[in-house]
């Protein structure tokens, strides 16, 4: 699977420490504000086709674009539930801290 450009632009140069705190942000930023607020007014498909159109990035990328809104539903899913963010920042920062570290470490190799 590709990766975007600007996923290896913002992550090749970081450190792993950077990356997690990067990654560790991102989550629970897009989390509150996706599954947290945007979820209830718009349900789980709707709030995931936002998320997915805010990573434009993917548009020309359909595996990618296709995972992204995947990925969301079942973070929709696993926050309706469990009945709690929690969940949901973990497993968003664990997909975004493999991408990011993996990136890293291709860097390097």
């Amino acid at each position: 699977m590709g990766q975007s450009r600007l996923n290896r632009l913002l992550f090749q140069n970081l450190s792993c420490v950077e990356i997690l705190w990067v990654t560790a942000w991102v989550a629970l930023a897009e989390e509150m504000l996706f599954r947290g607020a945007l979820q209830h007014w718009l349900g789980i498909v709707g709030s995931s086709l936002l998320f997915t159109l805010i990573h434009f990035r993917y548009l020309k990328q359909w595996i990618l674009l296709l995972s992204v809104f995947g990925i969301s539903c079942l973070l929709g899913g696993l926050t309706e539930w469990t009945g709690s963010l929690i969940p949901a920042v973990v497993a968003h920062f664990t997909v975004d801290v493999i991408l990011g570290l993996s990136i890293r470490v291709a860097r390097d190799s």
